[in-house]
This record gives structure tokens, C-alpha cells and sequence, in this order.
């Protein structure tokens, strides 16, 4: 995975510049069941990391990984939808409280497979901010944004659904990108997802572009390789 060069060279950095072993901390946003932690074990095992792990879904936290030499989790329920719509328009940066984790700088920040659940760009913009206001400087910010609409098969799918939706739940979107997708089985619940389009995604990233720099920037997953599009940024 392309995320791999950044971070160890972020935790070689932390390393060298101390001279016992410390732990590279990681905020996880919407961390599930903690998937991201289990990569950093097969993956950069050489160094401690420390994952404080936010999340709406209790249930999903409670498959987090036990025994983990190197990697250790904290998780905390944080609903973070509903907190980006309460909190301050004016200051959505760093400072916005992350239901009180012990650090609020953190050496890096991960938010994989939930920013297309996020409504409004108004809030995704916000949820960028606040991204890269959670790490100290040098540190990196990843984040997935979901293009599920680039898959014929998935867009047509995503069609039908979403007109079953809206008559289900007496409801009108006027947004192209903005579909509901089905849940498991279930005929009769929903979930709101976004498919991002490049030039949105430029949008975002231009609006924490004063904060923060673009290092990497590719699309992955799916048959086609191109379900997903993903971001990397250094905070300045």
C-alpha cells in the first residue's frame, strides 16, 4: 500500500529524534473494528504505534485486536457526523474536541470509508479542516473518498435503490452524486453515500491546502482499480 513510505518515514523520524522507543500516535476517524490498527501490525511492525480509535458503532469496536505486540488501541464513541453539524462554523479547526482524547495532536490522522457518508460538502469541507488541524506539524493526514458511480454495475444498482429510497422515506435528493445504497438484505434501510467526482476532491484539498501539502494522491480497490481515490497530505 502506498501509505506504507509516509508513515515509516514519519515513525523512522519520531525515532531517531528520541532515544528510547516511543509510540507513534494515530488517530483513526470512524475506525470500525479497528481494521486499519491489524495493517499497522503486518505492515510497519518495526515501531510502537498507539491508535485512538473514534467511532458512532460500539458493536464494530469490539472486534479490535487484543494482542498486538506493537500496536495497542483506545477506543472512544464519538459520533461524528452529529459533531461536525453542532460544532462552531467559525473554528473548524484542530481545536474542535475529539470527546476528549488525551492528545490533540496526533502524528498522523486516517479517515478510510466514511467521507461519503458525510452530507453537504459544507461539512466534508469541515471534516478536511479538522483533519489536518488533529495532526502536529510534519505529520500525515490519509483519507479515502469513495467513486462508486465510476462502476457501471454499482452506479445502476445505486439507481434502483436510491428510487426505492426516496419513496420508502418520502424524501427528494437533488444531488446527482448523492445516492442511498441498501443495507445487507434489508428492504427497508438506507444508508446516504456520496460518489465523489476529481474535481470535488480538488475542492477539498484546496481548502486545507494553506495548512497542509499533497504527497501523494492515487486511486485503488475494486476490479476495475479505480473504486477509490485516496489522499495523502503533510500538515505544514
Amino acid at each position: 500500500m502506498r501509505l506504507v513510505p509516509p508513515l515509516e518515514e514519519l515513525a523512522a523520524a519520531k525515532n531517531a529524534a528520541r532515544a528510547d522507543d516511543c509510540e507513534i500516535t494515530l488517530l483513526d476517524v470512524a475506525c470500525g473494528n479497528f481494521r486499519f490498527a491489524r495493517f499497522l501490525a503486518d505492515q510497519l511492525d518495526r515501531y510502537s504505534w498507539r491508535v485512538y480509535g473514534i467511532d458512532s458503532c460500539d458493536d464494530l469496536a469490539e472486534y479490535a485486536p487484543q494482542e498486538l505486540e506493537r500496536v495497542h488501541t483506545t477506543f472512544t464513541h464519538h459520533d461524528v457526523i452529529s459533531a461536525l453539524v453542532t460544532s462552531d462554523k467559525q473554528t473548524p479547526s484542530g481545536a474542535e474536541k475529539w470527546n476528549n482524547l488525551p492528545s490533540q495532536e496526533f502524528d498522523a490522522v486516517v479517515c478510510f470509508g466514511f467521507m461519503h457518508h458525510v452530507p453537504t460538502y459544507e461539512l466534508r469541507q469541515r471534516l478536511m479542516s479538522l483533519l489536518v488541524g488533529a495532526v502536529c506539524p510534519g505529520g500525515v493526514v490519509a483519507v479515502s473518498f469513495w467513486r462508486f458511480l465510476s462502476d457501471r454495475k454499482l452506479a445502476l444498482k445505486a439507481e434502483k435503490t436510491t428510487q426505492v429510497g426516496q419513496h420508502h422515506l418520502k424524501l427528494e435528493m437533488h444531488n446527482e452524486q448523492d445516492k442511498l445504497l441498501g443495507w445487507q438484505a434489508s428492504t427497508e434501510e438506507f444508508r446516504y453515500c456520496h460518489s465523489f467526482e476529481h474535481e470535488e476532491i480538488d475542492a477539498l484539498i484546496a481548502t486545507v491546502a494553506d495548512r497542509s501539502k499533497l504527497i501523494d494522491r492515487y486511486v485503488a480497490d475494486g476490479k476495475s482499480g479505480l473504486l477509490n481515490e485516496y489522499v495523502v497530505l503533510r500538515r505544514s
